[in-house]
């Protein structure tokens, strides 16, 4: 398993009580609307049918989180920058 893969991985975990949240005031986390989805599955030139997952991970890996730049994911132990 890659780093990115790994940050991504903890960054699923960090953020399900937030979404969790989300779900319980009724409303739905981005990725799981249709229409939020396809707004970011757009922004990123994805094909409107990427699986949720594959989204959420493509908007990850371009936002920079998990490659050591302004990352929580990866900044600790031997990978501090």
């Amino acid at each position: 398993m890659d780093e990115m893969t790994t940050a991504f991985d903890e960054y699923l975990v960090r953020r399900a009580p937030y979404n969790d949240h989300i779900r319980a005031q009724g409303d739905l986390p981005w990725f799981e609307d249709p229409a939020r989805r396809l707004a970011v599955c757009k922004r990123l030139g994805l094909p409107p049918a990427t699986e949720p997952l594959e989204v959420r991970r493509a908007l990850f890996e371009r936002s920079g989180l998990g490659t050591g730049r302004n990352s929580s994911y990866t900044n600790r132990g031997e990978n501090l920058v």
